[in-house]
């Protein structure tokens, strides 16, 4: 089962990899957004023949990153608080880079970043345990039903991959909603499992009781 894992992983991760390529030598949107990006990340952010050359998108990115960075300089572990990671743009962000542009100030752009300037280490830590303690594994005993409910979880999932690399706010699109989906769902399929196991345990209890 651990072999057939690990080459299915491998060919799903050879396979994004290679759309990936494809993508990038023939999406010119995407070219611009990953050589704008890897331009600012290696030459300082602050200067401004760095930060006014990269795309918008880039740069929103960026400007928060380089916040959450401060922000982890000074406070590692638990952040400022809940909410203020606008408060905390406005202190560490240089008044010139503000000036050019305060492009997603509010939600740090990512969620991973506006939980480390938020929450610190600590938040971002136990967000990841809880993504990973929730996330149900498809099993050859699953029922219809539990099949049902790890579409949904996996469904989730992703979506809060893809929200902590580009989705910083927290209630937008019905984030709470879909955590509690998350939860729940892979709380149902806990129950259903334990009681199929009872279930598939008791007639043969029975069948060796005198």
């Amino acid at each position: 089962t651990i072999g057939r894992v690990i080459v299915a992983s491998t060919i799903v991760v050879g396979a994004i990899f290679i759309f990936s390529l494809v993508a990038y030598k023939n999406v010119s949107y995407i070219k611009e957004r990953v050589d704008d990006t890897y331009y600012g990340v290696t030459h300082p952010f602050t200067d401004s023949t760095t930060f006014m050359k990269v795309n918008l998108s880039t740069y929103a990115f960026l400007s928060n990153a380089y916040v959450a960075g401060k922000s982890l300089e000074n406070r590692p572990l638990t952040g400022y608080g809940l909410g203020t990671h606008e408060l905390t743009y406005d202190r560490f962000l240089p008044q010139s880079i503000q000036s050019y542009s305060s492009l997603n100030r509010t939600d740090a752009n990512s969620m991973a970043l506006r939980l480390i300037t938020e929450t610190g280490l600590i938040g971002l830590l136990l967000f990841v345990y809880f993504i990973f303690r929730f996330k149900i594994i498809s099993k050859k005993s699953f029922t219809p039903t539990m099949q049902l409910f790890w579409m949904l979880n996996s469904g989730i999932f992703v979506m809060i991959l893809i929200a902590l690399l580009r989705n910083g706010n927290y209630t937008v699109h019905g984030k709470v909603l879909f955590l509690l989906l998350y939860y729940y769902s892979w709380q149902v399929v806990r129950e259903l499992r334990t009681s199929t196991k009872f279930s598939e345990e008791r007639p043969e209890r029975e069948m060796q009781s005198p």
